[in-house]
């Protein structure tokens, strides 16, 4: 770091003698020492003697002067780089930041919320950069960018470079964002030629990829990074802000993860010499009054929170404002502090305040546009959210009249807003106001659905609406009767997104009905055609009979065409344990990888060796028993098609079929174990009929003939398909149902 001259050095000033201390304590590297105790790693307080010795330290380094006006408070604001003049407490830990950066490519910066880690790295260790505290290789001369991760980390990081150098260097990261060496090469295209030279990159609030893009834009913005940050020879030294909650999350990519292990600092409470430095600093710069037994109460408060120094900051500019709006002198006493409810009730009481200057319309409005701005916590704590402006106005809601709330709350110093984007002030502000605490607590489930609706929704818009993005089932379902009890609010793009799928699937409900409708009116005109062809079929064969009787007393002529339909030879299958595909359907959601076989119990039986033939059916026709095939009337006589597989023909015609052979239809279990025994042409070809419903695991079959028609396992496949699909492949198809690539083989028990 550069050395301080009277006006800007900052002094780490911590008590190291008795008379510093009282009743003969000693501070040292934050162990507080006595004839009696020794308390490790524990803050305590300090006196008003204690904290006006050290304000006399300080005041000692630099020449005083009288008050100029300004605030040296932020409130709820992070120190920016030009607060770096007000930014104390910090020293001996940007010091060793400094070390870290001259050595690394990265850094990670963490806490809890609210420890200062923005403030650290902005006004602390970037400010020391810029004033050339790695001086071998000037870092004063190095380029220096921040972002935010927000909505969209690619258009912040394009942003950035067109700041860096022009617009037309912001389109090109825009139109290669995909591309792992983007960032490094437009690092290089602004950076000189000196090999010394780097483009530090500050990515603050990174926990943003966690809690605010997809799987998808995560991991591809971490590529982006890690690939920038270990490249040989790269320039750029990234470093991270992220709160500590989040840590494991890093886990999850293993070169972001190497980073962070690289690097690593975590922020904890500062000491009590650090927080008088940190308040009175400040004060005495622009030669504010500052009473040291506000500062000693102040410290006393905080308790050694690491996330508390939010609190603080605001409690001082509260009671700042506060005094100014008295006119006359301003001095910050401990009588006014309390009077304004310290660090624990000034922002809660502000707050309150606020929002008790709104209308009750307005109050109701402004319930909505928090709840858009909370990320619900998984397992972490719940953090603030980035919202478009337009995601927070609801349905049949005036913009104008949200874009005035907004303003207020902002002009409250509760929001913070561009006109584009709203965020929370800041993350404590969940904590630290009961009433905004309250509503999350009492809405996680419905404000977690809201952001998530909202979040899908524009991604169904940046997709032109593609319906493959909207909702159905139970999240369609879920999403509906939030809205129709008035737990929900939506904005207008989200309200639209949750009637599209809505529409979708009404739209696929009466296609769907009116695809079963016809099937149902197809079946029974089928069902009428047979009952007539059968009860036709039937007066021939009682007639026939008759003839048989009178001429020959047995019925030769049915039974030779019997005959001549059975097959002399059928395949036998063992009994035994067969591993054999599970019960999930193999569509393209369910590779054929995640089938785990299961073993099954197969008795013993034989199966045709072929499918059945035009030929061998034919005899069944002949007889009077079966039924024609629906479709292709002539073809299934051709003499070139005598020995193909008979085709066309529904589940209780093959059943009739193998029935009046003496067998029956397998099921699906025995086709494919006797798939996996090679038996011919099972594995190909075309789609073969079985007796098990598809529906229901028990029974595995069910007597077609008897039973009424239900949804039938079809077992097969085509021969260009993977052979493993084929095995476990099964097909529904209605037990009346018939076409050109569907026929059946029989068994019979052994």
């Amino acid at each position: 770091m550069t050395e301080p001259n009277d006006e800007t050095q900052k002094p780490n000033i911590q008590a190291s003698d008795n008379s510093n201390a009282i009743g003969g304590d000693i501070v040292i590297s934050g162990v507080i020492q006595d004839s009696s105790h020794i308390h490790v790693g524990h803050t305590i307080g300090y006196s008003a003697e204690q904290v006006s010795i050290l304000i006399t330290q300080i005041s000692s380094t630099f020449q005083p002067k009288p008050f100029d006006g300004r605030c040296p408070y932020k409130g709820l604001d992070a120190f920016d780089e030009e607060d770096a003049e007000l930014f104390f407490g910090r020293e001996k830990l940007v010091d060793d930041l400094v070390n870290r950066a001259k050595n690394s490519r990265s850094l990670f910066v963490t806490g809890p919320s609210g420890s200062g880690k923005s403030s650290l790295v902005r006004a602390g260790l970037i400010h020391a950069l810029k004033q050339g505290a790695i001086k071998e290789s000037q870092s004063e001369r190095w380029l220096y960018a921040t972002m935010k991760p927000g909505r969209d980390p690619f258009e912040a990081m394009a942003t950035a470079f067109s700041r860096l150098k022009s617009p037309e260097l912001g389109n090109y990261f825009r139109g290669h964002a995909e591309q792992a060496t983007v960032l490094q090469e437009c690092a290089e295209s602004v950076l000189s030629e000196r090999k010394d030279q780097r483009l530090v990159l500050f990515i603050d609030q990174f926990e943003e990829v966690f809690t605010q893009l997809s799987k998808d834009k995560t991991a591809m913005f971490v590529h982006l990074l890690t690939h920038a940050a270990t490249i040989e020879t790269g320039r750029v030294i990234i470093l991270f802000s992220m709160r500590s909650d989040f840590v494991p999350n890093c886990a999850t990519y293993p070169q972001l993860n190497a980073l962070l292990n690289r690097q690593f600092v975590q922020i904890g409470a500062m000491q009590p010499d650090e927080l008088v430095s940190a308040i009175a600093q400040p004060a005495l710069r622009v030669g504010l009054r500052i009473d040291p037994d506000l500062i000693a109460q102040i410290i006393n408060d905080m308790k050694g929170e690491p996330g508390a120094l939010p609190l603080m900051q605001f409690a001082l500019k509260d009671l700042f404002d506060g005094e100014q709006a008295k006119g006359g002198m301003i001095a910050l006493t401990l009588n006014d502090y309390l009077e304004r409810g310290g660090i624990q009730k000034s922002l809660e009481r502000h707050a309150d305040a606020a929002f008790a200057k709104l209308r009750d319309s307005e109050q109701e409005l402004a319930r909505s546009i928090f709840g858009g701005l909370i990320e619900i916590g998984r397992g972490t704590q719940d953090t603030r959210r980035t919202a478009l402006f337009a995601e927070l106005i609801p349905t049949n809601t005036q913009d104008e009249s949200v874009k005035s709330i907004i303003q207020k709350l902002a002009d409250a110093r509760l929001i913070t807003t561009d006109d584009v984007t709203v965020s929370i002030a800041h993350e404590k502000l969940i904590d630290a106001w009961p009433w905004l605490k309250k509503l999350v607590n009492e809405n996680r489930d419905v404000i977690a659905l809201q952001n998530e609706i909202a979040a899908d929704a524009r991604e169904w818009d940046e997709h032109a609406q593609d319906e493959s993005y909207l909702y159905t089932g139970a999240r369609l379902a879920n999403a509906r009767e939030k809205l129709e009890t008035r737990k929900l609010t939506l904005s207008g793009l989200a309200q639209s997104f949750v009637d599209a799928g809505a529409e979708m699937v009404e739209a696929r409900k009466r296609t769907e009905e009116s695809r079963r409708q016809k099937e149902l009116d197809d079946a029974h005109k089928l069902a009428a055609t047979e009952r007539r062809g059968r009860l036709v079929g039937r007066w021939l064969l009682v007639i026939a009979a008759i003839l048989i009787i009178v001429l020959s007393y047995k019925p030769i002529y049915v039974e030779s065409l019997r005959q001549k339909a059975m097959r002399s030879e059928m395949a036998p299958i063992p009994e035994g344990d067969y591993p054999l595909g599970d019960e999930i359907q193999w569509t393209k959601e369910y590779p054929s990888e995640y089938l785990i076989p299961k073993s099954y119990h197969i008795s013993a039986f034989s199966i045709d060796p072929y499918q059945v033939t035009n030929r061998r059916y034919g005899f069944c026709i002949e007889s009077g028993i079966c039924s024609k095939p629906n479709a292709l009337q002539s073809s299934y006589t051709a003499d070139e098609n005598m020995d193909k597989p008979v085709v066309n023909i529904t589940a209780l015609d093959a059943a009739e079929f193998c029935n009046w052979i003496g067998q029956r239809l397998p099921n699906d279990k025995e086709w494919e174990s006797a798939a996996r025994n090679n038996i011919f042409e099972l594995a190909g070809n075309i789609w073969e009929w079985t007796r098990s419903p598809y529906n229901q695991k028990e029974p595995e079959w069910i007597d077609i003939s008897k039973d009424p028609p239900v949804d039938l396992t079809k077992k097969g496949g085509t021969l260009d398909q993977p052979l493993e699909e084929i095995l476990t492949f099964r097909q529904s198809t209605p037990s009346t149902e018939s076409s050109d690539g569907t026929g059946f083989r029989c068994a019979i028990d052994r």
